[in-house]
C-alpha cells in the first residue's frame, strides 16, 4: 500500500546496492487455487553475479475450486462456532445484512460476511472469519482457515497436535503466506 511503499522501495535500493537484481509483483492467492481474494507483494532477489534475468514472477492459473470445497462437513462442526441469531442478506440499492430471528432458505449459497458485520457494527473483536451457511452465521474452523491458506488437512493436524490452542491455530493461518503461491514461485 501507499504507506509502506517508501519502506520498500528503500529496500529494494539497499538490496540492489549490496548486488541483488529484484523481481517483484503483486500476487493473488485466487490465482493459486485457493478460494480467497488475498493479495500480497511477493519479491525475489538474486545476486547479480549469477543471475541470468530469466526469473518471472508466476502469474498463477483458473481457480477451479470455491469457498464451500474447503468447508467442513455441518456435522463436524461444534456448535460452539454457531451464533443463535440468524442473518439475512437484503438488498436496498446496495446489500446490506441485517440480524433476523427465525430460520430462512438460502438454498446452496454461501456467504463471507465481514463486511457486513463491520457495518453494523457487531464485528466479533479479533474475529474476521464469518460467513452465513444454510441460513446460519458461524465462524470458520481453525482447519477451514488452514485450507484456506493452502496448507494441507496433515500439516494442521500436525501443529494442532504440538498443543497449539485454537487462538495459535487461528493466527498462524492468518499470517500466514498462500502455500501455493509461494511453491510457485
Amino acid at each position: 500500500g501507499k504507506t509502506h511503499k517508501p519502506q520498500f522501495d528503500l529496500i529494494c535500493e539497499k538490496l540492489n546496492h549490496l548486488g541483488y537484481n529484484n523481481y517483484w509483483k503483486v500476487l493473488n492467492g485466487k490465482d493459486f487455487g485457493v478460494p480467497q481474494n488475498r493479495e500480497r507483494v511477493m519479491m525475489v532477489s538474486i545476486r547479480k553475479d549469477i543471475d541470468k534475468n530469466k526469473f518471472k514472477m508466476p502469474n498463477g492459473y483458473p481457480l477451479t475450486v470455491c469457498l464451500r470445497d474447503v468447508l467442513q462437513d455441518n456435522t463436524e462442526i461444534d456448535e460452539s462456532y454457531y451464533r443463535h441469531k440468524e442473518f439475512k442478506l437484503v438488498n436496498r440499492g446496495r446489500v446490506v445484512a441485517e440480524f433476523i430471528e427465525g430460520n430462512f432458505d438460502q438454498g446452496k449459497r454461501i456467504y463471507s460476511i465481514n463486511s457486513y458485520f463491520q457495518t453494523l457494527g457487531a464485528r466479533e473483536r479479533g474475529t474476521n472469519n464469518i460467513l452465513l451457511d444454510n441460513g446460519k452465521v458461524r465462524k470458520l474452523t481453525p482447519i477451514e482457515c488452514w485450507r484456506l491458506m493452502g496448507i494441507s488437512d496433515e500439516d494442521f493436524y500436525k501443529a494442532k497436535n504440538v498443543g497449539l490452542p485454537k487462538s495459535k491455530l487461528y493466527e498462524r493461518a492468518g499470517r500466514g503466506i498462500v502455500v501455493p503461491m509461494l511453491e510457485e514461485i
